[in-house]
């Protein structure tokens, strides 16, 4: 018994050692919490799993990643106070950022104080998509550097 409560003080120990060198104070090491859910960004959303979301400090060179469950939900603990930029990405969908209206755009920073609690962030991820062909002459023979532009 002595010595698993000798292994639980040092795991303790140093948990509050690393949370340290992270910068977090050990009174708010485990109150700060930024969480949410990505999902597509479709007619009827569902939930995206497997995403990987990561908090990027805006002041600090410092990130974090987190991968989402199976019902597309994530969580940051112990985020120093700082605004983040939270983006997420999926193979097969758009890269997007947490506030982003249509791909490809900026997205709205977090800012995360002292024992914050946020809960109810929503990403949305665009399904991506591939234009393939060939573009021959009027013989049907392969045309080479001919610039080609997708228009809506």
């Amino acid at each position: 018994m002595k010595r698993r409560l000798g292994s639980l003080s040092l795991v303790i120990v140093v948990g509050a050692i690393v949370a340290s060198e992270l910068g977090v104070p050990a009174a708010h090491q485990r109150s700060t919490i930024v969480a949410g859910i990505v999902v597509s960004a479709s007619a009827q959303p569902r939930p995206i799993r497997r995403a990987v979301v990561t908090a990027s400090g805006l002041q600090l060179s410092s990130q974090r990643s987190v991968v989402t469950d199976d019902e597309g939900r994530f969580e940051f603990r112990a985020l120093r106070p700082d605004a983040y930029s939270i983006v997420a990405e999926r193979a097969g969908f758009i890269t997007s950022a947490y506030g982003s209206k249509r791909p490809g755009r900026l997205g709205i920073a977090v800012t995360v104080g002292v024992q914050s609690e946020i809960r109810d962030l929503r990403i949305q991820l665009w399904e991506g998509a591939v234009l393939a062909g060939v573009v021959t002459d009027e013989t049907g023979a392969p045309m080479r550097q001919v610039p080609v532009k997708a228009v809506q």
